[in-house]
Parts: structure tokens; sequence; C-alpha cells
């Protein structure tokens, strides 16, 4: 039988699997129906299989929340829905409205919300032989671009979002910086405190994932 392994596991699924496992269902009910998105059998089908072939996929899922799945390098571009799009992993190069949106994403949930995240990273790219042409972020169609990003593989938009965060952090904290440096004499203590905690409230909500 063929079933999704991590190499080939989607977003889309991936999220599933993690709303099934966040659920109040009792754990074999959790095992089965995560089963059941990695099969694309049903529940009754799932309990008919051999102990043999149960264990082999009750395997594979162990292995996806596993913290031994070695790093996997983020992608410079990434097909959705057939359109060949590029990563802004600079967060300098974010437009205003782009900033704004993946704050919200994130402040509401990574996980669940990781393919609008990477959406909102977004730019369309067109190819012509060895010439490729970047266009500019397209916010009046994230929610098509969002959804076509749900049958990425999951390591891909999983690479990114990390990527991207750590980059974030980085850029916060080299204008927290400069702000502490250049700013010293025109700002008072109570509004450099209050930038402070600005930033790193901005900083946390970049990098701290939020179930």
């Amino acid at each position: 039988m063929t079933y999704t392994t991590y190499d080939n596991l989607t977003v889309r699924q991936y999220q599933e699997i993690v709303a099934i496992q966040l659920s109040e269902m009792e754990e074999e009910d959790k095992i089965i129906q995560s089963m059941c998105v990695l099969t694309g059998l049903t529940e009754s089908q799932v309990e008919e299989l051999t102990l043999p072939e149960f264990n082999k996929i009750g395997r594979e899922l162990a292995y996806i929340f596993s913290e031994d799945i070695p790093e996997h390098k983020p992608p410079k571009y990434l097909r959705a829905g057939g359109k060949l799009y590029g990563i802004t992993y600079n967060p300098q190069r974010l437009s205003y409205y782009q900033f704004s949106d993946i704050q919200a994403w994130i402040a509401q949930n990574t996980i669940v919300n990781m393919h609008k995240i990477v959406a909102s990273l977004t730019f369309p790219v067109k190819k012509y032989g060895f010439l490729h042409i970047n266009g500019k972020n397209e916010v009046t169609k994230h929610p098509e671009i969002a959804e076509a990003i749900l049958d990425c593989l999951y390591k891909d938009v999983h690479a990114i979002c990390v990527f991207f965060s750590l980059l974030w952090n980085n850029s916060i904290k080299a204008l927290a910086d400069c702000l502490a440096k250049d700013k010293r004499e025109s700002l008072t203590k109570e509004q450099k405190e209050q930038m402070r905690e600005l930033l790193q409230a901005a900083s946390v909500g970049f990098t701290t994932p939020k179930e």
C-alpha cells in the first residue's frame, strides 16, 4: 500500500494531523484519524490493516513529530497552484502591508497560518529560458496563493518560516542596538524603554510559535 511520508507530506496534511492531535478525542482515535490523513483510507479501512502495515505507518507518524528530522534548506522558489513564486527572506524588503499581515498571522497561530505567512512573502516569477523576471507581492491574490500553498511540501514551507524568522529576529536585534547607540541622547529613558519593549514584542511574535 502507498501512504504519505515526511518527504511528501503537504502543509494541508500536517495542519490536519496537528488539529487531530490537539483535539479532545481519545489517543487511539487520534492515531487512527491521523493515519487516515496519511493513507487516504477510511477509519474502518485503517482498522483492517495488518499489524505490520499499521506499525509501519505509525512509525512514520511518529517521525513527523520527531526532533531527529534533519534540517531542510529553505527553497529559493516555491511552485504553488502551477505558478512559480520567489520568497522574500529579507525583512527589510517587506512592504508595510506585508509586515502587518505576517504579524497578524503569527499572533493568531503560526502552524495554522503558515501557508498565509508564506503567501505574504511571495512574489510571482516569470521564467524566459535562463532569465527570471520578478514581480511584486500580489496582495489581492493572497487568499488564492495561500490556498495553493496548502498543497506544497510541508518541509519546504516550514523551512521558509524558520529561516525568515531567524533573519527577522536578527534584524530586530540590530535595529534595537542601533537605536540604543544612535538615539541615546534624543530619547528619554521612558521612550527608550517603550521602544525596547515594542521591539522585543515584535521579535517574540516572529520567533515564538503559538500553538
